[in-house]
């Protein structure tokens, strides 16, 4: 566009979605079943719209929306690329400094937008703007619905037929996820990778005992076994075990990604740029690491397609990114992007060649899960219907010892 030099921020609005999963699952806080974000649109003073996703974890999922309106007044009338300033703008004048660990999953969905913005006025795709494309395809493993082992083991084949790599386990108790362990893999063969997220749920100690089996049914990376803030413990597993350990809550913002790195507390680190604030403090956290020689792969909290496609873009970009990363994309029963579910075969995924990310929205499909956001509310990550109906949860709420 001519005008860039004085394109500003005019203003923000705001829809709440909820999107169901095809499908119900448990972890080890409680039931999911599906997804709720807001949905930000960024304008500017020539007509560009950035759009974002911010995340809801917890409840209500209003407050985010509210949250991301106090910031309107700090964003209006500034330079959209100045995006080093305006991060920390947020940060200091909006009081999130004094809590960093929520800033990106409530106020990512401004920076993503504003991303959008940069793409669009430049009339580059993304990740041009991020370094440039050090890979087109991005490969994604199988995250496997929590069901009975038999129902798990007929996913995981299905998936290693359409061309998935790498199977990928929450679990609920340790008996069970070594029954559906040793159901899929006697399933699928020996060659599909299996990597089990354990949430921090299990101590130092425990994790190291439980590591000879998971070494014999071939796993081969353990993500977060021990509790975020014990990077000692974490280093223990790590040096204990042939498997990869892979740091995602102890790795939250640059700074943790950096202790992590430099203690060699784990083998991989996560990132995303809601995790770590933002998409240029991801990128600085993944340097981090690559100066050390460490892998990152992409965490999901779950994304519709604008956040999905932003993450694209920041793996397209990132020559330390060459593991499979999560995502939870599949799992959705729809998603807000025009032509419908981007796609998503085998587990691999082309990166968006459009200015910016690269999608356009659904207004009606926006219009839809709007309204089931009104009829149905959050779906939660935590508790889900087994703590609205004062069930049992199925899994123990502190680490396993």
């Amino acid at each position: 566009m001519d005008n860039i030099e004085t394109l500003r921020i005019t203003g923000l609005k705001t829809t709440l979605l909820s999107v169901p999963f095809t499908q119900p699952t448990s972890w080890p806080y409680g039931r999911w079943e599906g997804l709720t974000v807001v949905l930000v649109e960024v304008e500017t003073s020539c007509g560009v719209t950035g759009l974002g996703e911010s995340v809801c974890l917890q409840d209500p999922a209003s407050s985010v929306e509210q949250y991301i309106h106090g910031c309107a007044p700090l964003l209006v009338g500034e330079d959209p690329f100045d995006c080093e300033r305006l991060e920390k703008k947020m940060l200091g004048y909006g009081g999130w400094l004094f809590a960093q660990q929520s800033f990106g999953y409530v106020l990512g969905g401004i920076d993503m937008a504003l991303w959008d913005i940069r793409g669009k006025a430049c009339g580059l795709p993304l990740y041009k703007l991020l370094g440039g494309a050090v890979r087109r395809e991005i490969s994604f493993m199988k995250f496997l619905h929590h069901d009975s082992p038999e129902r798990m083991a007929d996913e995981a084949k299905l998936a290693v037929t359409e061309g998935y790599e790498v199977l990928y386990f929450k679990y609920t108790t340790i008996p069970e996820l070594k029954e559906a362990i040793r159901a899929v893999r006697e399933r699928v063969g020996s060659t599909p990778g299996i990597w089990v997220d354990f949430n921090q749920t299990l101590s130092p100690g425990f994790a190291v005992r439980l590591m000879p089996f998971l070494e014999e049914m071939g796993v081969s990376i353990v993500e977060q076994p021990t509790l975020a803030s014990d990077l000692e413990g974490l280093k223990y597993v790590t040096n204990s075990t042939s498997i990869q350990v892979l740091a995602h809550e102890s790795s939250w913002s640059v700074a943790d990604a950096f202790r992590v790195a430099a203690g060699r507390a784990a083998d991989i680190v996560s990132v995303e740029p809601r995790m770590q604030g933002s998409m240029l403090a991801a990128k600085k956290a993944a340097a981090i690491c690559e100066a050390v020689g460490m892998p990152v792969l992409m965490h999901a909290i779950g994304e519709l397609g604008v956040a999905h496609a932003a993450n694209l873009h920041f793996l397209a970009s990132t020559p330390n990114a060459i593991l499979a990363n999560q995502t939870l994309y599949d799992w959705l029963s729809g998603d807000v992007v025009a032509d419908g579910m981007m796609p998503l075969r085998g587990g691999r995924q082309l990166v968006p060649e459009g200015p910016g990310l690269g999608i356009e929205l659904d207004r009606a499909r926006v219009a839809e899960y709007a309204e089931n956001y009104r009829r149905a509310g959050k779906y939660s990550y935590f508790g889900g219907s087994h703590a609205a109906q004062g069930a049992d949860l199925p899994v123990p709420l502190r680490p396993s010892y």
